[in-house]
């Protein structure tokens, strides 16, 4: 998002990163999530970052992971700001994912 470009997030690694054509390219290809397969994966990693609090919220791609994850009594994990995509998501039941 256009925010972690900002002062403060966008750091001397960033930098590197952003001018590192070969690392850029693997994250302009990387595997789209609406193309794996869950029933073929035994876990559901939510990384963190400023950007997850625009990209997490409100996916319906993520939300039908991690439920179908849940559901299959899988691993769904997160961290920092990655549990950003938890509070869409219900149990098999209905209810809230996260509660509290």
């Amino acid at each position: 998002d256009k925010n972690s470009m900002g002062d403060g997030f966008f750091t001397d690694a960033a930098k590197q990163f952003m001018h590192d054509g070969e690392a850029v390219g693997q994250l302009c290809h990387s595997t789209k999530l609406d193309s794996i397969d869950f029933a073929s994966v035994d876990a559901i990693f939510c990384c963190g970052g400023h950007g997850t609090c625009v990209d997490f919220h409100d996916n319906a791609t993520l939300k039908s992971a991690i439920e179908t994850m849940y559901a299959a009594d899988k691993v769904v994990s997160a961290v920092c700001h990655g549990p950003m995509a938890l509070p869409q998501c219900n149990k098999p039941d209905g209810t809230p994912l996260v509660q509290g």
